[in-house]
């Protein structure tokens, strides 16, 4: 297969598999705080749960230097040094069990085993694109065939009500024949949409309290988020934690659009709760599809469950939202970065910030597969276990060649690394570049260089193989800064 599909397929599954790690990450932590809080305020549940989808949106290496990440990584990575060897290797843990550090290129027939999941992906983006497109598409004949609301009663009642609400935006109240229930579309310029039956039909108090409702749709933007949330359900079709993250935040959004209504006083509960009622029963006696809008259209049991909630809810203050979004908003800043950070250090110019700041990467083609940090084992004795890895991987064809990243002279040269002190690294090299700086280059098929031999930058020392224990061919390389191991990504560009 050609390096640029298997340069898509890597970086594909990298990124989906990262994102679904994560996500599901957040969704344990915040399941425990979602179920002990259940009989609290919407907002909170609202909020909390909306905290997975903007994870899956957050790229996968984004990092905060205060995020809990990085906080774990600095406690990790404590230990983790006070027990490496002077050379860790790609192939070792602190303890000295082997375990693997490449996703793909650990499994039998990776490359197809790879690819056939990229196509079964697409397939199913495909398939979930064509259905949200054919609910798009229904909704969209609905508001064609639709015709303005010229009952001047009603369209007093939605401006009273957007001045209630405080919505500036202007407001189409618009009918059609189609449809169950009414549903709200457009953010810039939204639109009410009530259906034929609904309007000639339904009593003054019925109408006025879907009005009031959508409003409040409006109000919040809900259009536009419920787009991001079937944009998510689409691209990640195959991960249950949106779904049911999705379910959540369906129902919340609705329980706080109720509270909203109600909180002004203008409907009273009793009042509310006929309507939705009124509504449930229209939707029962017709076989029409739904729009799958929010509103009254949605399942019957969770409209039960908000009738129960509005009859068992206190008063609701503004505060209580303010707060609420607030608190979890600082709380995604901490949470949300879950990328290993690393900060530049300062060494304050000289010779030292001189070879640091001019060195360039120890290949020219190749896929990363594994960053320096911690990383979750995909295969070996430590499986699905966290480790810190001390470099970065990058995995090309066998003899692809490996060239210095900066001048310096040749520490250490192992060809025969069977008998070596640490035969896992294969054939390896170690160069000083001065100013106590070392970089180290594992698991090479070749070495092109000796002991002792003063090198220049960009030198062709070597080439990659599969010696050592070693999954594929790959290089492991690792910098060291006075004695300690650094994140090579903080120093050298890898444009591959």
């Amino acid at each position: 297969m050609s390096d640029n599909w298997m340069r898509l397929v890597d970086t594909v599954i990298d990124f989906l598999y990262w994102q679904v790690i994560y996500s599901s990450i957040l969704f344990i932590c915040i399941l425990p705080v979602c179920l002990a809080i259940k009989r609290t305020s919407p907002y909170w549940l609202y909020y909390i749960w909306f905290l997975v989808p903007l994870r899956l949106i957050v790229p996968p290496d984004y990092a905060l230097s205060f995020s809990i990440r990085s906080a774990i990584d600095r406690i990790s990575e404590i230990f983790q040094r006070s027990a490496a060897e002077p050379l860790s290797g790609s192939g070792y843990s602190a303890a000295g069990n082997y375990v693997n550090t490449h996703l793909i290129d650990s499994v039998p027939h990776a490359e197809w085993t790879a690819s056939i999941l990229v196509l079964l992906w697409f397939t199913g983006l495909l398939i979930m694109s064509v259905r949200f497109y054919g609910m798009h598409r229904y909704k969209h004949r609905i508001l064609k065939n639709s015709i303005p609301v010229t009952n001047r009663s009603l369209t007093n009642r939605l401006n009273i009500l957007r001045s209630i609400h405080h919505v500036h935006r202007k407001v189409l109240l618009i009918s059609g024949k189609e449809g169950r229930s009414p549903f709200t579309s457009g953010v810039l310029h939204p639109v009410i949409y009530i259906p034929d039956s609904l309007l000639t039909t339904a009593s003054r108090e019925t109408l006025d309290t879907c009005i009031a409702h959508e409003i409040v749709h409006i109000k919040r933007l809900d259009n536009f988020w419920l787009n991001i949330q079937h944009f998510l359900q689409t691209v990640y079709f195959f991960h249950p934690v949106i779904w049911l993250c999705n379910y959540q935040i369906d129902k919340h959004r609705e329980q706080i659009c109720d509270y909203e209504v109600l909180r002004t006083g203008i409907i009273s509960s009793d009042t509310y709760i006929n309507s939705m009622l009124e509504v449930v029963g229209r939707n029962m006696a017709t076989k029409q599809r739904s729009t799958a809008e929010p509103a009254f259209g949605l399942q019957y049991k969770l409209i039960l469950q908000r009738i129960n909630l509005i009859k068992e809810s206190k008063d609701m203050k503004a505060h209580y939202q303010k707060s609420a979004f607030l608190i979890t908003a600082l709380a995604a800043v901490f949470l949300l970065p879950m990328a290993s950070f690393s900060k530049p250090v300062t060494y304050g110019g000289g010779e030292l910030s001189s070879i640091l700041g001019h060195m360039s990467a120890p290949v020219k083609q190749g896929r990363i597969t594994a960053r320096y940090g911690l990383i979750v084992m995909p295969v070996g004795n430590e499986k699905g276990k966290e480790h810190f890895h001390r470099g970065i991987d990058i995995a090309a064809k066998t003899g692809t060649p490996i060239y210095a990243i900066s001048g310096g002279k040749v520490e250490i040269a192992v060809d025969d690394f069977q008998n070596s002190k640490n035969p896992a690294y294969g054939k390896y090299l170690k160069i000083s570049h001065g100013s106590n700086i070392q970089s180290v280059y594992l698991h090479m098929d070749d070495i092109f260089v000796a002991n002792g031999q003063d090198i220049s930058a960009g030198q062709k020392i070597g080439s990659m193989g599969n010696t050592g224990l070693s999954t594929g061919p790959h290089l492991h390389m690792e910098l060291y800064v006075d004695g300690v191991i650094v994140n090579p990504e903080q120093y050298i560009k890898f444009d591959l």
